[in-house]
Order: structure tokens, then C-alpha cells, then sequence
């Protein structure tokens, strides 16, 4: 699920770039209107945030499982060795 969440963050980025220059930008050069503009950028620091986060506890969880298979490893061998 976690690995869903980051390609999905990762992916979405370049999709609203593309809809901030095609669609946010033109439409706020003759006027003032930075809304768009502003809600694209709001969107896509939101994806960043969610992309780091995820890929964060991705790794987390990724070295906590590989701790656990290490020192299952090591307890059964001192377990085989001592008993």
C-alpha cells in the first residue's frame, strides 16, 4: 500500500506541471488571476509531502523487517549452539 502511495505521488507531480503550464499559467497572464496557480502548486507540494512521507515509512518498515529476520537468525543459531 505504502508503495502505491509513492508511485502515485511520484507520478502525479509531472501531470499537474503539465496542467500548470498549459492550462494555470495562460489563463493568468491577462488577468490576475493566480487561483489556479495557487491550487496547483498547493496540490503538488501536497503530493511531495505525501511522497516523502510514504517513502519514509516504506524504508522504516523495510529495516525493522530486516532486523527482525536478522535476529531471528541469530537467536535460533545461539539457541541450536547453546541448547
Amino acid at each position: 500500500m505504502l508503495l502505491l502511495l509513492a508511485v502515485a505521488a511520484e507520478l502525479g507531480g509531472p501531470i499537474l506541471l503539465q496542467r500548470l503550464i498549459d492550462r494555470d499559467i495562460p489563463a493568468a497572464v491577462g488577468s490576475s488571476a493566480w487561483g489556479g496557480i495557487l491550487a496547483t502548486a498547493g496540490i503538488y507540494l501536497g503530493l511531495v509531502a505525501l511522497g516523502s512521507i510514504t517513502t519514509y515509512a516504506q524504508v522504516v518498515l523495510t529495516a525493522r523487517m530486516g532486523l527482525e529476520v536478522v535476529c531471528g537468525i541469530k537467536q535460533d543459531m545461539f539457541d541450536h549452539l547453546l541448547g
